[in-house]
């Protein structure tokens, strides 16, 4: 599957589309708080090149990931879908901010209520838990889409379901079906 050589960020649903500093544009202090995770995330998956094909085994499908824009300066908007292409937290592939399920909340991945809690401050009951995040930010693949070859597409791994028509439109490198983590506790697919 061919992705686009340049960083590509898709947002669906989202009310703001402003675009903040990337993660390493952070205060050093903050950014190591909330960090960690990412981090450890990309070390695995930063250097493989998913432009070739979806469809091996060691494709990172399901490694939490964090896109380097933000939308919105509140994170991202409940009931929107985040996409970026040529994400280096997933080894060039795309990396998906699925926040579209029932009770749904604005996500911050810069902060989190551990961190907050780290932090010591008072107000943290606002915050998603790195559980939720790691739930709703993940790398994913398309799994279907409308150009009828089926070496452009993935089969979604376990735990995953393949849901049409995520992205629509007519762009035959992001319209189509991806893999999306089902998540029975939050409604997801």
């Amino acid at each position: 599957m061919r992705l686009p050589a340049a960083l590509t960020s898709l947002f669906l649903g989202c009310a703001s589309t402003t675009a903040l500093p990337s993660l390493e544009a952070e205060d050093a202090g903050a950014a190591d708080a909330r960090s960690e995770a990412r981090d450890a995330s990309m070390s695995d998956a930063g250097a493989r090149d998913l432009s070739e094909d979806l469809s091996g085994s060691d494709d990172p499908i399901g490694e939490f990931c964090v896109p380097q824009v933000v939308p919105d300066p509140n994170g991202f908007a409940p009931g929107g879908l985040f996409l970026e292409t040529g994400s280096p937290a997933c080894g060039g592939g795309v990396c998906i901010v699925y926040n579209d399920y029932p009770e749904a909340m604005s996500l911050d991945p810069r902060d989190t209520r551990e961190a907050c809690e780290a932090r010591g401050d008072a107000e943290c009951d606002g915050l998603p838990d790195q559980a939720l995040l790691d739930a709703v930010l993940y790398c994913t693949c398309r799994c279907g889409g409308p150009v009828e070859d089926p070496s452009r597409y993935c089969a979604c791994p376990e735990a995953f379901s393949c849901v049409a028509n995520v992205v629509g439109g007519s762009d035959p490198d992001l319209a189509g079906d991806y893999c999306i983590r089902i998540v029975p506790e939050l409604g997801i697919p």
